[in-house]
């Protein structure tokens, strides 16, 4: 029968002296997560620990350990010891929570391949529980809150220029904050139909012309050929030179990866009138191709179809229209 030391008359038990307790998990940290509590003291058998804000544990013995998730601040904690015969005392432990600010933080904008107003933004950052995100569009924004590893998407409802702010947010109050400017465009790009209101159908005249460019007006005769209730109006008026014509830049270059044909609705007030046709390379006015037609009927639509079998050797996003073509 093994040997059992005799137990300790209750005369002799001592009130617990030497407070003290281990404590890990307070240092700069990323996120939320526990604080680790491991109490001691000479002659306790319990302890029971008030945290310091506002939670107290529950009753653990000697040589057990408590864990407790605190928000980023200072506390003080008391450690209260305890033994057999009810006696304690207690000690203070401050406790200091804070937490790293985010680093590297990078916005991750996207613009939407088929939507012009669309954008995602995929933040990410070193440390980050999460990020805050506004779009600079409406005046008082709230901002989107998203985590780690997520996407927002943001439809704009004008073109513009608009600051996107990214805030990436702590377990506490450090925070990094960056920003970026995004241009919404709706793109000028073929076809060209002059219905849009958001496109900016900017043509520019040479060698004379009615006006600076080309106004969108009302469809003077619609008809199967062209129903659009919206298009773009060129007038040559006399004494233009026999070059004269309206070119436009488009946003991007054009697709003439399955055809070389470029069809142009036309209304014209005469048959006969020759027509060109002229794409060219943007800042290298060399580089073109060129196909001129002549309008069939008077005062109503037709399609004129103009073949540039060189087109697909070189990009161009210039096109240029030249209306009664070496006449003056």
């Amino acid at each position: 029968m093994p040997w059992l030391p005799p137990p300790t008359p209750a005369s002799r038990i001592v009130p617990p002296a030497t407070i003290s307790a281990w404590l890990a998990g307070c240092t700069p940290r990323s996120v939320r997560m526990p604080s680790f509590f491991l109490p001691t003291a000479e002659n306790a058998n319990f302890f029971v620990i008030e945290f310091g804000d506002g939670v107290v544990s529950d009753t653990i013995s000697t040589g057990e350990s408590l864990s407790h998730v605190y928000d980023e601040g200072d506390y003080d904690a008391v450690i209260n010891a305890l033994n057999l015969k009810g006696q304690s005392a207690k000690a203070s432990k401050p406790v200091v929570v804070s937490f790293l600010p985010p680093e590297n933080l990078a916005i991750n904008l996207e613009k939407d391949s088929n939507d012009p107003f669309l954008v995602r933004v995929s933040p990410t950052a070193d440390l980050a529980a999460g990020f805050e995100v506004t779009f600079g569009e409406l005046e008082g924004e709230e901002p989107v809150q998203i985590s780690s590893g997520e996407t927002v998407e943001y439809t704009y409802s004008n073109v513009g220029d608009y600051t996107i702010e990214v805030t990436a947010l702590s377990g506490g109050e450090a925070t990094i904050s960056e920003s970026e400017t995004v241009t919404i465009t709706d793109p000028l790009v073929i076809p060209i139909e002059f219905e849009s209101e958001t496109v900016d159908y900017t043509f520019n005249n040479f060698g004379g012309g009615e006006g600076a460019g080309v106004p969108v007006v009302d469809n003077p005769a619609p008809n199967t050929v062209n129903d659009s209730p919206k298009v773009g109006q060129y007038t040559k008026v006399q004494g233009s030179e026999v070059w004269a014509g309206t070119s436009a830049l488009l946003n991007e270059n054009i697709d003439f990866s399955s055809t070389t044909t470029i069809a142009v609705d036309v209304y014209s007030p005469e048959a006969g009138v020759p027509v060109l046709f002229k794409i060219e390379q943007e800042g290298n006015p060399d580089v073109f191709v060129e196909s001129t037609k002549n309008t069939t009927v008077a005062n109503e639509w037709e399609t004129l179809t103009f073949t540039l079998p060189e087109a697909n050797q070189n990009d161009y996003s210039i096109i240029a229209l030249f209306f009664n073509f070496n006449t003056s």
